[in-house]
């Protein structure tokens, strides 16, 4: 038994890995905009801090098994990161997905041009981009852990403070 969770443990490494080799994302790299053809409400404030990209296709069964775990990222952690779901699918099937309650940004992209623009070559495939638009963290939605995004996010917020104290001290 010990031996399997080794093994389980080295092939979800080597998943990680390839999912990013695979697409040449390099952490600190700056990434294109998040924009996209249509919006299903609102578009985020991209600039307010940290953002999840999730890229997404209802026609992937595994990508379809991040639903759950992407709603709860957008309600666990709101007002501190933004969580956008990225996908090529019709207007009509994304709603049906995530309904109109999953406080998730939903991005229409229906000729593919923000895929393009990240280079992304399949899904599933997420990104963690800070608030200057540069790669955090990218993989799979389901391998980033609470106590890791802590990290991102409470890294985040130290800068801001710090910032904010800079700022103060040059107005005295």
């Amino acid at each position: 038994m010990r031996r399997f969770s080794k093994i389980a443990l080295l092939l979800l490494a080597i998943m990680v890995v390839a999912v990013v080799s695979a697409h040449n994302f390099v952490v600190g790299q700056k990434m294109p905009p998040v924009v996209a053809d249509e919006w299903i409400e609102e578009p985020p404030k991209l600039k307010d801090g940290v953002v999840l990209v999730d890229f997404f296709s209802s026609l992937n069964s595994t990508v379809m098994t991040h639903v759950p775990e992407l709603k709860r990222l957008a309600k666990e952690y709101e007002g501190r990161m933004q969580v956008v779901v990225a996908s090529k699918d019709p207007m009509e099937v994304m709603t049906e997905i995530f309904g109109d309650e999953s406080g998730c940004y939903i991005a229409l992209d229906r000729d593919g041009k923000l895929f393009s623009a990240f280079k992304v070559r399949f899904v599933p495939c997420t990104m963690l981009l800070d608030k200057r638009g540069r790669l955090l963290w990218a993989g799979d939605v389901l391998s980033l852990t609470d106590d890791r995004l802590e990290e991102f996010l409470v890294k985040k917020e130290k800068r801001e403070k710090e910032s904010r104290k800079a700022e103060s001290e040059d107005k005295e």
